[in-house]
C-alpha cells in the first residue's frame, strides 16, 4: 500500500460524521461560523438570573452543527458551571418519551454527576422511586441510578409503571432536583448547567406533547437547561407561546450566498478551512474543493459526507489527489438520491417558487415537509430569514443554481 493511500485512510476517518468533542474540538473545530451562536447561548446563560426562566431551545436542520455547538458551550463553561451533558437518545426510548421521563432523567444524570459527594440526595431519590424496589434492589445498590435509567429505556412495563406512580410526585421530583442543584452550587460554587442533545429527533406527535402540552414540567427545573428542539415544531403556531417561557437560538447552515444571491467569500473560506483541517491541501484540487463546498448548500453534515465519499473514491482509484472528476461522481450520487425520493408531481412547482423568491411563498404544510427532508434550507444573516433549495435537488430538478464555476 502506498503512503498516499495511507493518507487518504487518515483523511477518510477525519471526515467521520459525528459531533466534535474532546480532541476533535481541538483538532477540527472552526470558530468563525459558530462563534455568534455560541456567544448568544453563553450570554443568555450568564445574564439570566431566574433558574426557571433559563431554558434555551437550540434549533436547526439536521447536520447544521447543533451537537458540536453544545459540546463547545460545555467545554467553554465547565470552569464556571457544573455541566451535566447527555444525549436523550442514549438514555430514553425515543419512540416513547414524555416530559416526566426527561425530568426524571435529568434528576438521575445530575445525581450521577456528583459521585458519592451528596449522599443525602441519593436518599431523596430512593424515597421517590421506592415503589420500584420489587424490580430493583434499592437498599445498598451501587448501580441504582444506571439500573433505573436502563429499565426506563428498555422495559415498557416499568416505564409505564414509573409514569403512573410518579404523576402525583412531579412536584416532589422538581423540588428534589432543585434542592440538589442548590446543594451542588453550595458544594462546588458552580451553578448547574444541564445540556440535553438529540431531543430534536423526536417524532412530531411526541415532540408536541413534550414541548407544548407538558412544557410546564420542563420549565420548573431550577437549573440552566439547553434542549435541542425539532425544526418542525419551530414552525408550529404554539411556538409563539413557548417564547414566553423559553429562549431560543437558531443555528443556520453556513450562508454561502446572502438573500440577494451575492456570494459570501468569508463563508466559503470558513468551509475551506473546515476541510483543510482534516486533509492535506495537496490531496485535493481547488476546483474539486470548490465544487463540494457549493454543492453542500452550507450544510456541514453534507459537506463532511461528500469529503468522506471523495476520500474513499480516491483511495479505491489509487490517485494522487481528489480532482473534479471524482467530486462530480460524488455529487451525482447524491443528486440521484434526491431524484429517487423527491415527489416531483406534488412539490416541483413549490420548489421552483422558493428558488425564485427565497421567501415563504408556499403553503405551510409543504414548507415544513420540504424543510424536514432538507429539500430546502432556512438561512439567517443579521436577522434576515430566507430559504434556499438544496443544490443537489436543484440539479435533480435541472434548476439553474448559483454559478460558482
Amino acid at each position: 500500500m502506498t503512503d498516499k493511500k495511507e493518507v487518504f485512510i487518515d483523511a477518510y476517518n477525519n471526515f467521520e460524521i459525528r459531533p466534535l468533542s474532546g480532541q476533535g474540538l481541538k483538532d477540527f473545530y472552526v470558530e468563525s461560523f459558530t462563534k455568534d451562536s455560541i456567544e448568544n447561548i453563553k450570554t443568555t446563560i450568564h445574564i439570566t438570573k431566574s433558574p426557571t426562566k433559563s431554558k434555551i431551545l437550540v434549533i436547526g436542520h439536521r447536520g447544521c452543527g447543533k451537537s458540536t455547538i453544545l459540546n463547545k458551550v460545555a467545554e467553554e463553561l465547565e470552569d464556571k458551571y457544573h455541566v451535566v451533558s447527555f444525549s436523550a437518545s442514549d438514555v430514553l426510548n425515543m419512540m416513547d418519551v414524555e416530559s416526566l421521563d426527561i425530568l426524571l432523567t435529568c434528576y438521575i444524570q445530575v445525581l450521577k454527576s456528583t459521585g458519592s459527594l451528596l449522599n443525602d440526595s441519593i436518599q431523596d431519590f430512593k424515597e421517590v422511586i421506592e415503589f420500584l424496589e420489587d424490580r430493583i434492589e434499592i437498599e445498598g445498590n451501587p448501580n441504582l441510578l444506571e439500573d433505573v435509567l436502563f429499565k426506563l429505556q428498555v422495559e415498557v412495563e416499568t416505564r409505564n409503571e414509573v409514569r403512573r406512580q410518579l404523576k402525583t410526585e412531579i412536584g416532589r421530583i422538581q423540588h428534589n432536583l432543585s434542592k440538589l442543584c442548590k446543594e451542588i452550587q453550595k458544594s462546588f460554587n458552580k451553578r448547574v448547567l444541564i445540556i440535553i442533545d438529540d431531543l430534536d429527533k423526536l417524532a412530531t406527535n411526541i415532540a408536541k406533547k413534550v414541548f407544548f402540552t407538558e412544557a410546564n414540567i420542563l420549565i420548573m427545573i431550577e437549573a440552566q437547561v439547553l434542549f435541542t428542539y425539532p425544526l418542525h415544531c419551530y414552525y408550529h403556531p404554539s411556538f409563539i407561546q413557548l417564547r414566553d417561557q423559553f429562549n431560543d437560538q437558531f443555528i443556520s447552515p453556513v450562508n454561502l450566498y446572502d438573500f440577494k444571491k451575492e456570494p459570501q467569500s468569508q463563508s466559503f473560506d470558513d468551509l475551506k478551512t473546515l476541510i483543510l483541517k482534516r486533509i492535506d491541501k495537496n490531496l485535493i484540487d481547488e476546483e474539486a474543493l470548490k465544487h463540494l463546498i457549493y454543492s453542500s448548500g452550507g450544510l456541514l453534515r453534507d459537506l463532511v459526507k461528500f469529503m468522506q465519499d471523495a476520500c474513499l473514491k480516491a483511495f479505491r482509484k489509487d490517485v494522487q489527489k481528489i480532482d473534479k472528476e471524482i467530486t462530480v461522481g460524488i455529487i451525482n450520487k447524491h443528486v440521484n438520491d434526491y431524484s429517487r425520493i423527491f415527489d416531483f408531481d406534488q412539490y416541483q412547482s413549490k420548489i421552483e417558487t422558493i428558488h425564485k423568491t427565497r421567501a415563504k411563498d408556499i403553503d405551510h404544510d409543504s414548507l415544513i415537509y420540504l424543510l424536514h427532508y432538507l429539500f430546502i434550507l432556512e438561512y439567517r444573516s443579521q436577522e434576515i430569514l430566507w430559504y434556499g433549495v438544496h443544490p443537489c435537488l436543484e440539479k435533480a430538478l435541472q434548476i439553474d443554481g448559483e454559478n460558482y464555476d
